[in-house]
């Protein structure tokens, strides 16, 4: 405030007294701090407004790609499902033509089968001498019985191990182990308390 309003204030207070009405009260004085405290309020708060609006403004447009996402795959899948099918044609000629596809399709899936079994023949080959030289059996001889079939699979060894591949049956080493459990059982001694 300057001289002149505190100085209007004092004669109109006067003016006020005379009247019998109640003086004003002087204006206390202001500092320059408090309204960059409120400026700076302000500010804060226009800011958290405008990220707000922001977000909300991301956030629907999000939406609205979405929503237009959703409308576009529900044309394309009815596209892919719009047209004829086998209950709507009509027409004979579309009918023939699908029944003669399905009828040389039934003819060449035998010829298809009977050369994929010919190239899985070729990939099973068998052994030659010279490859089987190379293998050792796992079992003496005498546990194979004369004239029986046997299926020998390789055994399972280390992958840095150096020594050769070895031939095992999976009967002959199941009965191995039944027998060493047997005897297992018959060693131990019985519990007698």
């Amino acid at each position: 405030m300057t001289a002149n309003d505190l100085h209007s204030l004092e004669e109109t207070n006067r003016e006020r007294i005379k009247l019998s009405l109640k003086p004003l009260a002087p204006e206390p004085p202001t500092s320059e701090a408090a309204p960059s405290v409120l400026d700076e309020e302000q500010q804060a708060f226009q800011n958290f407004k405008r990220l707000r609006e922001k977000q909300a403004k991301a956030a629907e447009e999000t939406d609205i790609k979405c929503r237009v996402q959703k409308i576009r795959d529900k044309v394309k899948l009815h596209e892919r499902l719009s047209g004829p099918t086998l209950g709507n044609t009509n027409e004979e000629e579309e009918l023939k033509s699908w029944v003669k596809k399905s009828k040389k399709q039934e003819r060449a899936l035998p010829v298809n089968h009977e050369q994929e079994f010919e190239s899985r023949d070729q990939m099973f080959q068998q052994y030659t001498s010279d490859q089987l030289d190379e293998l050792m059996v796992a079992h003496d001889f005498a546990d194979i019985e004369q004239g029986e079939d046997m299926i020998l699979t390789i055994k399972d060894k280390d992958v840095l191990a150096e020594e050769g591949d070895e031939l095992v049956s999976t009967v002959l080493a199941e009965k191995e182990r039944l027998k060493e459990n047997l005897d297992n059982k018959v060693k131990r001694p019985k519990y007698d308390p």
